[in-house]
Formats: C-alpha cells, structure tokens, sequence
C-alpha cells in the first residue's frame, strides 16, 4: 500500500495478479500504514487521520487538527503499534509536533510539541523514531532522527548534523533512514 502525493489516491499492489488498484481518494495524502485489517492515512487537505479498509471505500475519521495557532500545519508520516502516531509540520518550521492517538480510549496527545519539521515515523515494537528534517536557514543541514521510547516521556536525539534525512525505518536493533541529497541509507544500532 502507498499514497500517491501527486495524484492523491491511495493505492494497492497485488502480488499474485501484479496489478495495481485505486482505492480511495484521499485529499493531500502524504502516509500510510496498515494495522491489523485497516489502513490509516494522513490526509493533509482533511487536516485528519483516516481509517480504511483494506478494499478502500468511505474512511473512518479518527482525530482531526486545527491549524488556529499553527498557521498552514498539515500531517504528514504515520506509524503504529497499539496506538498512532503522527506529525504534523507548521510554517514556522520549528513548531512542527508529534502527535498520539489512542484508538480504544480516542484520545489525541501531543507528545513533542517544538520538534523541526517532523516528516517520517517508524516503530520497531519498543520506539517511536521520527526524522527532523532540519531548518532551511542552515540549508537542512542540521536534521536529526529523533526517538521515543514507547510507555515513557522519554526523547532523545540518536543521529544529529544531518543533511535532508527523509525516510526513516527501524527493526532487528536497527534504524535506517535516507540521506536525499547525498543518496545514502544510513543505519545505526538503537538499544534494546
């Protein structure tokens, strides 16, 4: 499953046949994952986080932002264990933020609040990480990948001094994430 940012559909693969199928329309969605028998979208024109099933159809809302003291935010990467995650970018690229949802409880918590353009998200089942994308004053040399360990309020900088990370994935110990200009994929062992 992808989302397709320029088109703005969310879209399906099917291994057997090989074919590709639209599922949905989403307005400006930029990620998706999949959890158990749903795939949940951010979808930036709705300003939501989106529930569907895995055939597409009508999503499910499950929180909404308001940008009132946030000119021009808008969501942006999404990852999942038992609960979401997700960021949400600002025009003062310094006021971007990570955000919870908990699905049994529907409650919405903030729980980085001055994060620097927060664009991707994984989870390795013990840690949220998250890239910082950098500011564009030091021309976006001075992103980061960011990590929370999950059942605390503990956050802490694991890669800094880096140029336009952008893609971020974590598993067997590991973070992964890429360095677009530089067309590298960087790897570093996390704590277990």
């Amino acid at each position: 499953y992808w989302v397709d940012f320029s088109t703005g559909e969310l879209v399906a693969w099917n291994k057997q046949s090989k074919q590709m199928k639209v599922l949905a329309n989403p307005l400006g969605p930029s990620d998706v994952v999949k959890l158990d028998d749903e795939l949940l979208v951010v979808a930036q024109g709705w300003r939501a986080l989106l529930s569907y099933g895995q055939a597409g159809g009508d999503p499910e809302t499950l929180a909404q932002w308001k940008c009132d003291k946030m000119v021009g935010c808008s969501g942006h990467g999404v990852a999942s264990d038992s609960k979401l995650f997700w960021s949400l970018l600002a025009l003062d690229e310094k006021k971007g933020r990570i955000m919870r949802y908990d699905a049994q409880t529907k409650e919405v918590t903030e729980i980085s609040p001055r994060e620097t353009d927060p664009i991707s998200l994984a989870i390795d089942g013990q840690n949220l990480f998250w890239i910082s994308f950098g500011t564009s004053a030091t021309g976006r040399q001075d992103g980061a990948v960011r990590m929370l360990r999950l059942g605390t309020d503990e956050i802490t900088t694991v890669a800094s001094g880096l140029l336009e990370p952008c893609g971020v994935a974590a598993f067997d110990g590991f973070v992964y994430w890429t360095q677009r200009v530089e067309g590298k994929i960087m790897r570093l062992r996390v704590g277990r």
